[in-house]
């Protein structure tokens, strides 16, 4: 596997000059929200990673893979501390930084829907689809509209059906009528194709090169991650996702 260790070191550095920074208004609050979420796309693997043990035995692994370890395992750790703090923002007082955390969090969900963590970002974009804020309400409707869209496993579609029924059976005055027809989006052919991902052509072009022991341990983590739902599990969620469909309607 190749990992640009130099480059990605170097963005993480950035996050680390953004944390020490000394914010002196609500303008160097917004821009530091935007340079980290922009750091975070671009940091962001395409599969899942797995958390790092703390009684892990570092002498199993060669030097490259433990490097590759413990990069993943800080921006994990950075990327779960940065979406509890958007989680927070989003509900603050001040408009424009609810509707700059929105913006982030929309971003992040489109960008990092397979990624740890990603069933918050879903909760908080189907949550905020009933803002008041109208602004943060269409980032969300459009966030969760594109997510539907592109779900080829049905996994997140599900999580959207979930939350949408639950907010139906909370009977909540504020419920945005574009929140119900959002679910028009779902993906609910048992045939329908996934396309293959850039991050996965990739991956099967790797599995052709001889493989080393410790890329052989990175590749199977990396299959475990992110493996690629089969027709039978497909077809089981979306008959699921029809089943709750109707009994909500």
């Amino acid at each position: 596997m190749s990992v640009e260790t130099g480059y990605i070191k170097g963005r993480l550095k950035e996050l680390r000059a953004l944390h020490k920074g000394h914010l002196h208004g609500m303008d160097d609050v917004l821009s530091n929200m935007e340079k980290e979420v922009d750091i975070f796309i671009d940091l962001i693997p395409g599969y899942k990673i797995q958390k790092k043990q703390e009684d892990e035995d570092k002498a199993v692994h060669a030097k490259t893979t433990r490097v590759v370890i413990d990069i993943e395992d800080e921006i994990l750790s950075k990327y779960e501390k940065f979406l509890n703090y958007l989680l927070k923002m989003r509900k603050a007082t001040v408009q424009t930084l609810q509707t700059q955390a929105y913006e982030c969090i929309t971003k992040l969900l489109s960008s990092a829907s397979h990624f740890n963590f990603a069933s918050s970002l879903i909760s908080a974009c189907v949550s905020g689809i009933n803002e008041k804020n109208e602004a943060a309400a269409r980032m969300c409707v459009e966030a969760i509209e594109e997510l539907l869209d592109n779900d080829a496993s049905g996994e997140c579609s599900l999580k959207v059906l979930e939350l949408t029924i639950n907010q139906v059976k909370a009977k909540m005055q504020t419920l945005n009528p574009a929140l119900i027809a959002a679910l028009i989006r779902l993906r609910i052919s048992a045939v329908d194709v996934e396309r293959k991902t850039h991050e996965q052509r990739k991956r099967e072009r790797d599995l052709k090169k001889p493989m080393n022991n410790d890329d052989k341990l990175i590749q199977r983590s990396l299959d475990k991650a992110d493996a690629t739902p089969d027709q039978a599990h497909r077809k089981r969620t979306m008959t699921y996702v029809l089943q709750r469909l109707n009994a909500a309607y």
